[in-house]
């Protein structure tokens, strides 16, 4: 979907002005944001309106706390603004705000009647946190990494251990950008193999993201790990 149709009286509709009254302008743009993650995403092959991005994703496009999103998200649901089906959300009512392309195959590929005039919910209550997209996460973490150029192991480094380090950050679901190779490879490659080894070990042994240096407490201010969000 190329594009959305906007009633010039939106900002009068009772619950974006509940939703304004409660989060300002702040929550009217995030609400804006998701119609548009939502309609980017229908095509031919994909006509559930769904909101693939959870709030984790959302936040990290906004710059912001992801609890705020999910309580605004939440906030959203419960006036009616989106549909919850206890697996996903969705926002139905934009079938009938598509542009006409939209419209023409939802008529020829889909019965009419999947598409309300008014939006209704599907489940009953509101979810108590906004559900979690882990598979469309790991899909973008793994687009991430293929656009970037393939990683030089810095001279020094134990690849050995360094491999381990590298399994173990996939596991946690937390695989690393060239940027955090880079930097927590710099920070241990110039101690010996052993050492290297035992930071590692340490790292993997607490379930650690980053790589500490000996005798440096993981809740230290001064604590050396390197990790720019990759979540």
């Amino acid at each position: 979907m190329k594009w959305f149709k906007h009633e010039t009286n939106a900002s009068q509709d009772a619950k974006l002005k509940r939703l304004r009254m409660k989060y300002g302008l702040e929550g009217l743009g995030l609400y804006w944001y998701c119609l548009e993650l939502i309609g980017a995403t229908v095509e031919p092959h994909n006509l559930t309106f769904e909101l693939e991005h959870d709030a984790e994703i959302i936040a990290d496009d906004l710059n912001m706390h992801h609890e705020k999103i999910q309580e605004m998200m939440l906030h959203m649901i419960k006036l009616g603004l989106f549909e919850h089906d206890g697996v996903v959300i969705k926002c139905l009512k934009m079938a009938i705000r598509a542009d006409e392309y939209t419209q023409k195959v939802m008529r020829n590929n889909k019965p009419s009647e999947q598409y309300p005039d008014t939006l209704r919910i599907s489940s009953g209550h509101t979810p108590d946190k906004v559900p979690s997209n882990r598979k469309n996460r790991k899909k973008r973490k793994k687009r991430k990494k293929e656009k970037e150029d393939p990683w030089i192991v810095p001279q020094g480094l134990n690849t050995e251990s360094w491999q381990e380090y590298e399994k173990h950050r996939e596991q946690i679901e937390s695989p690393m950008t060239n940027m955090a190779r880079t930097k927590n490879a710099n920070l241990i490659k110039d101690l010996s193999p052993i050492e290297q080894q035992k930071i590692v070990d340490k790292s993997i042994g607490n379930g650690w993201k980053g790589l500490f240096l000996d005798g440096v407490s993981e809740n230290s201010n001064a604590a050396l790990s390197y990790d720019e969000g990759v979540v």
